[in-house]
């Protein structure tokens, strides 16, 4: 009989419990049926999942479990929804109907498919025109369970008449797969039997589970006898077929009006046969010993007459063997006395042989010691020869060496007296030019842009650390609004019954708390983060604050060389544009940066009268030539 492995819903139930993708395996490690039961609370939907299930293989809607159930009177097309496609699939193992199961317990299983496809006509609910699809199918290797284009098995079609183009097209490709389907119930039924499917057989489980505990509360309701006939008459009969009944029993009551007689003969029978059955034991055990005696004779003599043959044969082998054993002595003696002569002459050998080689040896040893010192004095020599050669060319490249110096000692002599003095003047003029560089006005700029590009930098990285701390934050309150929309939109999803929650609780709290165990750990690093970057932040302020103290000092100082700077501009300025410096230039505005300046002016005040030129006016041409940095350019000031 056909097994059920698995069954699957899909688009179907009750708004109380719906099942948008289910499947329940009911097979077990080898992948075969097993007896199955399912324990869950009470709400879960057992009784909805019954209901879907029978109504595959009692279609009628008149006899819909959950139409008949205890104070619940639903219809089949209260579990299906405007816009909802459902199925019920079921999978059996048609396996153990076929003839060679019992040879090939292993072997390939055969699976039949068995569902229906539900949906409203026009995806209109208040049509009241429920479309049902049945079908069945073998599996192949292409098309199974799984492969199902099915919500929760494979890619779903989008409507009821896709569905069956879909089984259309496979059955066409694929006729092996022998898929059926059809509208109509009575053949529907018809077809079920044909495969092994009873439907008779499930009107009984439907009368089961037409309540609450079905079974006990049937058997209860059973006062009399005449109340089990008739319950008996309704769950093996067909109301329809009333009258084949009433037939039959009219067949069988004679039958039954003999019961008494044939009751006492039965017995009479049953009483004589328990008699007669020792009897029969006792003549079963004596044949089978009689059987096993003759076969104890028989196995006896075969084993006595082998036993003779064996030891005539063993007793022919004796003999062989014996006259093999006195031949191989013989060999065994005459190999020793070979053996012997053998190891003698081997002896002989041996030692004339380590005679001769030891004088052999001997005399080579002596022919290669005078070989040896004869090479040796050859080679003294001429390693002596080859020093000897060398020392000549050394000698003779030293003596060429000194020679060729003292000619570059006397060629050099005039030219490194002339380096020596232009080396003494141009390290004058060097020493004379870095004073003039060297300033501090120089050290001071460059102090000043190295602290203001380190303050700078500062400023800017504690700019980007807020920033960052800012964008994390803003992220953070970003993450939050997320969820917090999440939730409501799911709420909002699980309350319209858009949403089913598949997790179970305990998978959840664990989930939750490794989430959350996570974020406590983000939190924390985050904070010590935090921590650090305040610390360095506070480091950063002292470091700032210090910067600060000397850029302040800095910029006095630079302030000061500033308007020492200004003031000996302004002062230079007054000089150039003076009437007798343009005098002396013989232009608008004098360049006291240049050499003949000087000399120009020296040449003025000497033609000018003597009392016109006071000690004071002498002192600030000099200074101010001197401060123009052209005193040592000219030969006549420093003679001055």
């Amino acid at each position: 009989m056909p097994r059920i492995t698995r069954i699957h819903f899909a688009g179907l139930g009750h708004h109380d419990a719906r099942f948008p993708s289910l499947t329940l395996d009911l097979r077990d490690a080898r992948g075969h049926a097993a007896d199955t039961v399912i324990w869950a609370e009470n709400g879960t939907g057992k009784s909805s999942l019954l209901s879907l299930y029978f109504s595959t293989f009692r279609p009628s809607q008149r006899l819909f479990l959950g139409k008949q159930a205890e104070s619940k009177a639903r219809e089949l097309g209260d579990y299906l929804r405007d816009r909802d496609l459902g199925f019920v699939i079921t999978e059996w193992d048609t396996t153990d109907d076929r003839a060679e199961a019992s040879l090939l317990t292993d072997g390939p299983r055969e699976m039949l498919l068995v569902g229906q496809s539900l949906s409203w006509k026009g995806l209109d609910r208040s049509t009241g025109d429920l479309r049902r699809l049945f079908f069945t199918m073998r599996v192949g290797r292409d098309v199974n369970y799984d492969s199902l284009p099915v919500l929760g098995l494979g890619e779903p079609v989008a409507s009821w008449e896709a569905f069956r183009d879909w089984l259309d097209a496979k059955q066409k490709m694929q006729p092996r797969l022998d898929i059926v389907h059809t509208t109509n119930q009575s053949e529907w039924r018809d077809h079920l039997e044909k495969n092994h499917l009873d439907p008779e057989l499930f009107t009984f489980q439907l009368r089961m589970n037409e309540r609450e505990g079905g079974i006990n509360n049937l058997f209860n309701e059973l006062k009399r006898d005449a109340d089990f006939i008739h319950e008996f008459l309704k769950l093996g009969f067909d109301p329809s077929t009333a009258t084949e009944v009433r037939k039959n029993l009219d067949a069988f009551l004679p039958k039954l009006r003999r019961r008494g007689a044939l009751e006492l003969q039965l017995e009479f029978n049953q009483k004589l046969l328990v008699d007669l059955g020792l009897f029969v034991q006792q003549l079963s055990i004596w044949q089978s010993a009689r059987e096993r005696g003759a076969t104890a004779d028989r196995e006896a003599g075969a084993l006595w007459a082998a036993l003779m043959a064996a030891g005539d044969r063993f007793r022919t082998e004796v003999t062989q063997r014996e006259e093999e054993w006195k031949l191989l002595e013989g060999e065994r003696t005459r190999l020793e006395s070979a053996r012997t002569s053998n190891g003698r002459r081997q002896n002989f050998f041996r030692r004339l042989k380590a005679t001769l080689e030891v004088g052999e040896a001997e005399a080579e040893l002596k022919r290669c010691d005078q070989a040896r010192n004869a090479k040796q004095q050859d080679k003294r020599l001429v390693e002596m020869a080859v020093v000897l050669g060398e020392l000549h060319t050394v000698t003779a490249n030293v003596s060429e060496l000194e020679r060729a110096l003292e000619r570059e000692r006397t060629q050099a002599k005039p030219v490194l007296d002339t380096l020596q003095v232009l080396g003494a003047a141009y390290k004058f003029q060097i020493g004379q030019a870095a004073k003039l560089v060297a300033t501090n006005q120089a050290t001071v700029h460059g102090e000043h842009k190295a602290l203001r590009d380190r303050l700078k930098t500062l400023g800017e990285e504690r700019t980007n650390l807020l920033s960052e701390q800012s964008k994390k934050q803003q992220e953070k309150n970003a993450l939050d609004e997320h969820f917090t929309q999440r939730e409501t939109h799911r709420d909002r999803l699980r309350n319209g019954g858009w949403l089913e929650a598949k997790e179970a609780a305990v998978d959840a709290y664990a989930r939750w708390q490794q989430a959350s165990a996570k974020a406590k750990e983000a939190e924390e690093s985050a904070a010590q983060m935090l921590r650090n970057l305040r610390a360095e932040q506070g480091t950063l302020a002292g470091d700032s604050t210090q910067l600060s103290g000397e850029v302040a000092t800095t910029t006095g100082r630079v302030n000061q060389f500033l308007n020492q700077i200004s003031a000996a501009e302004t002062e230079e300025e007054r000089l150039a544009t003076h009437e007798q410096t343009r005098a002396a230039v013989e232009a608008s505005r004098a360049d006291l940066n240049l050499p003949q300046t000087a000399e120009r002016l020296f040449e003025r005040a000497a033609s000018l009268p003597v009392a016109a030129i006071t000690g004071g006016v002498r002192r600030r041409i000099r200074h101010a030539v001197i401060d123009s940095g052209n005193m040592f350019q000219s030969p006549r000031l420093r003679g001055a």
